[in-house]
């Protein structure tokens, strides 16, 4: 598990495009893989669709893995969330999670594949809940059926 002060928490900006597509492209194998434009587009396009911010945990000089959300209103959405496989299973994850968890103090949305079973315990874990599935909501390898998505929900403690 983690050690005191061996990760840092860092805001994720434009500048990070290249290192979240190629994170992404280690965490989402035969899945649909975000481009570095992709990245560049949430911090740069019309910003009607919400505020884009996340966090970047390190260990010294090496970017472990990340969380991007959007604020809109009085809502947050987890777009995409990933570690890296070598730094998986050492609480890396649930670090980024609690940290987004301390900043938004608003009800927080994200989907998450069904087979995803160690995404959904950490969710479960950390207070969300599913609220319904969303069919064929992933790509899948070709050939493949698509995914089905489980909408999960997190409410701040009211008070």
């Amino acid at each position: 598990m983690l050690k005191e002060n061996q990760y840092k928490l860092l805001p994720i900006t434009v500048r990070d495009a290249e290192v979240l597509a190629l994170i992404h492209a280690e965490c989402f194998i035969g899945q649909q893989i975000w481009s570095q434009e992709t990245f560049k587009d949430f911090f740069t396009s019309n910003t009607n669709w919400g505020r884009v911010s996340g966090w970047m945990a390190i260990q010294g000089e090496q970017e472990c893995g990340f969380i991007l959300v959007r604020k809109i209103v009085q809502e947050c959405e987890i777009l995409t969330f990933a570690v890296r496989p070598d730094f998986q299973r050492k609480g890396i994850g649930r670090l980024l999670l609690r940290h987004l968890l301390d900043e938004m103090d608003i009800p927080i949305f994200l989907e998450v594949a069904t087979d995803n079973f160690a995404a959904i315990k950490l969710y479960e874990s950390e207070g969300f809940e599913v609220l319904t599935i969303r069919r064929s909501y992933y790509e899948s390898e070709p050939g493949r059926p698509r995914k089905d998505a489980y909408l999960m929900r997190y409410r701040p403690a009211v008070g």
